[in-house]
C-alpha cells in the first residue's frame, strides 16, 4: 500500500502524521509535495495568462491615452503574445 502526501497537511504535524503512517519522503520533499489536480493546476496557468494579457492591453491603453505611442506598441504587442500563448494552452 502507498502513502501519498497529498492525504496530509504540509506542515510539522501532518509531517509527522505521515511518517508515522509510513512514509518515506524527506520533509522538504514532503512540504513542496503537488496536493493540486492537473485540471487545476492547468486552470491556474490559463488565468494567469489571460490575467497577463488583460493587464498588458490595460497597459497599451493607457499609454495610448497619454500619447506614449512607443510604450502603447510595446505593450500592444505583449499582450497579442499572451493572447497567442492563452489560445495554444491546452492543446
Amino acid at each position: 500500500m502507498s502513502i501519498l502526501p497529498s492525504s496530509f497537511s504540509p506542515n510539522k504535524i501532518g509531517y509527522k502524521k505521515y511518517l508515522n503512517a509510513g512514509g518515506g519522503l524527506d520533509y522538504a520533499s514532503f512540504k513542496v509535495y503537488e496536493r493540486r489536480t492537473k485540471s487545476e493546476i492547468e486552470k491556474e496557468l490559463s488565468d494567469r495568462l489571460y490575467n497577463a494579457m488583460m493587464h498588458h492591453y490595460d497597459m497599451a491603453i493607457f499609454y495610448q491615452n497619454q500619447g506614449d505611442q512607443e510604450m502603447s506598441d510595446l505593450h500592444m504587442t505583449t499582450c497579442d503574445i499572451r493572447a497567442k500563448q492563452h489560445s495554444q494552452f491546452g492543446k
